[in-house]
């Protein structure tokens, strides 16, 4: 017997997987979406900017990688704190530095990988 595919899961959702289980993407958030309400926020949120299918993953551009960026959500703004980028031909996430103009390999759980590459042929 077969296993039944789940079309349920999309390409985009396992990259946002692999990025909002990364133990700094954990650790940087904790407690954010409580701070940014306090605040006078709705919400803290991920922008998918840049995909290899833009219109089915919903993205604003083209990319040869996934570039997502996090937002904290305001009635007259929406600020972007952090920008991430998964790269899949080189298996990597990286978290952008903007002080140095660079990317930084950030840790993920590797497992994800494989679900990726399954889902997102």
């Amino acid at each position: 017997q077969k296993d039944k595919v789940d079309d349920t899961v999309n390409c985009i959702d396992v990259v946002i997987e692999i990025l909002t289980t990364a133990p700094s993407y954990v650790e940087d958030t904790k407690g954010l979406y409580e701070a940014v309400v306090k605040n006078g926020g709705t919400s803290i949120g991920i922008t998918i900017e840049g995909s290899t299918n833009p219109e089915r993953d919903k993205a604003l551009d083209y990319s040869k990688n996934y570039v997502l960026s996090l937002h904290e959500t305001y009635p007259d703004r929406m600020p972007t704190i952090a920008r991430y980028t998964f790269d899949p031909s080189k298996n990597e996430l990286y978290e952008y530095n903007t002080a140095e103009d660079s990317l930084m390999p950030i840790t993920f759980n590797k497992d994800l990988l494989l679900k990726y590459h399954k889902t997102c042929k």
